[in-house]
């Protein structure tokens, strides 16, 4: 199925992700200096497709991913599709930010995100509306009430398949 912030998934006998109560996928491999862990679909173990939904917090709209970056070039558009904060775009600052062990991330100059995102797409779309995919969304720098301060924040997609020893499926 896919892979989501190991954060989301604490602790670690907690198995199954939910989504508005319905069972959406199994933990399966966790890499929590990466922040990450795959998920195996729910009901048949092994499906898999190379689809991303894109789009508000309540979106259906899948759309195929056909490639993704290795390396996030700065001063790049890039997009959040997340579960809380919607659609929204940002342009990368810099690569590398490792906060608590965890990294390498990308930073973005975005203020959008929010608790619950994480996990989430980063991408940018071609002519085609097909994904090109950057990274999975990590969080953001906050005060200590949580109110973002700095910017959001993001896995990028190398990192998290060597770490899972995983390539990431395009259609």
């Amino acid at each position: 199925m896919g892979s989501t912030a190991e954060h989301c998934c604490r602790p670690a006998t907690q198995t199954w992700r939910y989504n508005h109560g319905n069972p959406v996928g199994q933990r399966w491999y966790v890499g929590t200096a990466r922040d990450v862990f795959l998920m195996r679909s729910y009901g048949t173990a092994n499906q898999f497709s190379p689809n991303v939904f894109v789009g508000g917090t309540t979106t259906n709209t899948l759309r195929t991913v056909v490639g993704n970056v290795a390396t996030p070039p700065v001063g790049g558009a890039v997009a959040l599709s997340a579960a809380r904060s919607g659609l929204n775009t940002a342009t990368i600052l810099y690569n590398g930010d490792y906060i608590g062990g965890v990294g390498p991330l990308t930073v973005t100059n975005g203020r959008f995100c929010r608790g619950g995102d994480s996990g989430g797409p980063w991408l940018a779309t071609n002519t085609a509306g097909n994904v090109i995919a950057y990274g999975q969304h990590y969080g953001a720098y906050t005060d200590q009430t949580g109110t973002i301060i700095y910017n959001c924040l993001f896995m990028p997609v190398t990192p998290i398949s060597a770490t899972m020893q995983a390539t990431i499926m395009t259609g």
